[in-house]
């Protein structure tokens, strides 16, 4: 039997960053294999087929290449800080910023993140919860006991809007920072002013109305 091949490193690296840019901006249904290939000045048609199989193994591996980073910063900030409320935000949000920043291409991380976390294939959906994900957990945990008066309905409902305002906010401003790079807002106030705004929707009171819903959905499931 033959020996393996080494994996083309470089090949692959330049495959998954050429998917994730135009995942990105054409979402899944809209880039095929051979588009990636072309993208990412692969002459093999088959290049990305032999790397990942299919384009599902492709947002697979840029997903686990970028997540796993983003997970072990989170993992780090979360083991120094004090545990407060704006912390474990901060620990959310700041690590998917840095990668967001990597100079390898990650001006498309986020936007592909809102691709995958949108789609209607559980497939895709699912790799958000299967791999790089115990930072987060943590954050949900410590969300849950700091805001422990918060009935387990509306936590669960802010904490999932919470998820979504980060990725699509965040995809947002990746998308206005590469139109406008010189924009005369910082990334760092915009940043800053996220977290402010993702604690406050934490920490908002419950209306009347909100509470008055909230008695007649428990006695709708009762």
């Amino acid at each position: 039997m033959p020996p393996p091949q080494p994996i083309d490193t470089d090949t692959r690296l330049r495959l998954m960053l050429a998917g994730e840019r135009l995942i990105g901006e054409l979402g899944i249904e809209g880039v095929s294999l051979r588009q990636v290939n072309t993208a990412a000045g692969q002459k093999n048609k088959s290049a990305a087929h032999y790397h990942f199989g299919t384009k599902l193994g492709l947002i697979e591996a840029i997903y686990n290449y970028r997540m796993e980073r983003v997970n072990t910063r989170r993992e780090k900030m979360l083991d120094n800080n004090t545990g407060t409320l704006r912390d474990l935000i901060t620990a959310w949000v700041y690590p998917m910023v840095e990668e967001m920043n990597e100079a390898d291409g990650g001006t498309h991380y986020i936007r592909f993140i809102a691709k995958v976390s949108t789609h209607a294939d559980n497939d895709v959906r699912s790799l958000m919860d299967s791999k790089h994900a115990s930072g987060l957990h943590r954050i949900a945990a410590g969300l849950r006991e700091l805001l422990v008066d918060l009935p387990a309905t509306i936590f669960s409902m802010r904490f999932g809007l919470v998820m979504i305002e980060v990725i699509h906010i965040l995809a947002e401003h990746e998308r206005l920072m590469e139109l406008s790079p010189n924009h005369e807002m910082s990334n760092a106030l915009y940043v800053s002013n996220l977290v402010d705004t993702l604690v406050a929707t934490l920490e908002a009171s419950l209306s009347t109305e909100t509470q008055r819903e909230l008695t007649n959905n428990k006695n709708q499931t009762a």
